[in-house]
């Protein structure tokens, strides 16, 4: 587990990725283009961050990122975060590449889920 106030950091420690300055610019570009957002616990510690690319049409919203603290799991996190970032773009549809299972085990590489938002908003979590 890792506790910090640096969403890069916070990525770099679950992902894998290799050069964290990148991490950083790709992260701070995302702010800026309003396609990201970073959850915080009550203590002000990343404790999610979702990056998403929007297309052309502003219908889908392509998830590049989304990592949970494992013990934030279960928080309905990512339904928050889809609310609050609806509010900037309406899209219709997420699509992202599944790397991991429900019980963290790599899952075929180029799994692609595809849900409409409102599916995703009213489903059982």
């Amino acid at each position: 587990m890792i506790l910090t106030k640096d969403p890069a950091e916070f990525i770099y420690h679950y992902a894998n990725y290799k050069d964290k300055d990148e991490l950083r610019k790709r992260i701070q570009a995302h702010i800026t283009y309003k396609t990201c957002r970073i959850f915080l616990d009550v203590s002000g510690m990343v404790c999610a961050v979702c990056c998403w690319n929007i297309d052309n049409d502003c219908k889908v919203a392509f998830i590049t990122e989304m990592t949970i603290r494992e013990e934030c799991h279960k928080q309905d996190i990512m339904r928050k975060i889809l609310k609050d970032g609806m509010k900037i773009w309406p899209v219709k549809y997420l699509m992202f590449d599944r790397t991991k299972d429900k019980d963290g085990k790599a899952v075929q590489i180029g799994e692609r889920k595809v849900w409409s938002t409102e599916r995703f908003l009213r489903r059982k979590v």
